[in-house]
C-alpha cells in the first residue's frame, strides 16, 4: 500500500512540474509616458499625455496614456478633444474618469472610429463587465506584442462614478494573459497613469512574466 501511495505521489510530481514547463512565459513592460524599447517590434512604440504633441512622428505608434477628457468641459469640447487624438494616436489607454466623463455627457466613443481605444479594468456594474464598445478592447494585440491599459483611481471629485469600479492591476492582467494564451503574443506592454505604484504592481506578478522593464 506504502508503494502505491508513493507511486501516486511520484506520479503527481512528474506531471505537475510538466504543467509548469508548459506554461507560457511572456516578458511585460510598463510605461506611462515615453519610449518602449521591442527588440521584435518593427515600430517604435512611444506614449504621450499630450492630445496635440508637438512632436510627433506619425510611423511609430503612438500610444495615449489617457486623462484626456475634462470634467470642466462641454460634451462638444471633449469631443473636440476626441477628434484630436485621432489624428495623432493608434491606441488611447481609458481611464476611468475618461469614462465617467464620457458616460455623463452621453459621449460616444464608437463614433470615432479611427481610434481604437483600451479598457483593461474598468468595470461597468450595469452590466458586471469590462465597459467595452465596439472600438474598446481589454486588450489589443498588434503583431506578437499585446498592449493592455490600466486606469488609476484620480478623479474629479464631483464626477458620480456609483456605476464604475476598478478591478485589481494583477488580477486584470492575469485574465487578459489567460485570454490571450492561444495567441502568438511574446510580450505585453501595461499602458498606465501610475507613479511609485507600478513598481509594486510588477513585482505581484507570476514567474511567467518576465519583467523587462517599468517606469
Amino acid at each position: 500500500m506504502k508503494l502505491i501511495i508513493l507511486f501516486l505521489f511520484s506520479l503527481f510530481l512528474v506531471l505537475s512540474c510538466s504543467s509548469q514547463s508548459k506554461r507560457k512565459t511572456v516578458t511585460i513592460s510598463a510605461s506611462n509616458i515615453g519610449e518602449v524599447n521591442l527588440s521584435h517590434f518593427d515600430k517604435k512604440i512611444v506614449i504621450y499625455s499630450e492630445v496635440n504633441p508637438k512632436e510627433i512622428e506619425v510611423e511609430n505608434l503612438n500610444i495615449h496614456q489617457g486623462h484626456f477628457l475634462k470634467f470642466e468641459n462641454t460634451k462638444v469640447a471633449n469631443e473636440k478633444i476626441i477628434s484630436d487624438l485621432s489624428n495623432h494616436f493608434h491606441l488611447v489607454n481609458l481611464s476611468l474618469e475618461d469614462i465617467a466623463i464620457a458616460v455623463s455627457q452621453n459621449i460616444n466613443f464608437e463614433s470615432f472610429p479611427k481610434l481604437i481605444f483600451l479598457n483593461s479594468s474598468v468595470v461597468d456594474l450595469k452590466t458586471d463587465q469590462l465597459f467595452s464598445a465596439k472600438n474598446i478592447f481589454d486588450h489589443y494585440q498588434i503583431n506578437e506584442v499585446g498592449f493592455i491599459g490600466l486606469s488609476d483611481h484620480v478623479t474629479h471629485k464631483k464626477l458620480d462614478l456609483n456605476r464604475f469600479f476598478i478591478n485589481d492591476s494583477v488580477l486584470s492582467i492575469l485574465k487578459i494573459k489567460k485570454k490571450a494564451a492561444q495567441t502568438n503574443i511574446k510580450s505585453f506592454v501595461l499602458i498606465h497613469h501610475f507613479q511609485n505604484d507600478i513598481a509594486t504592481i510588477m513585482e505581484r506578478l507570476p514567474p511567467s512574466f518576465i519583467n523587462s522593464m517599468a517606469n
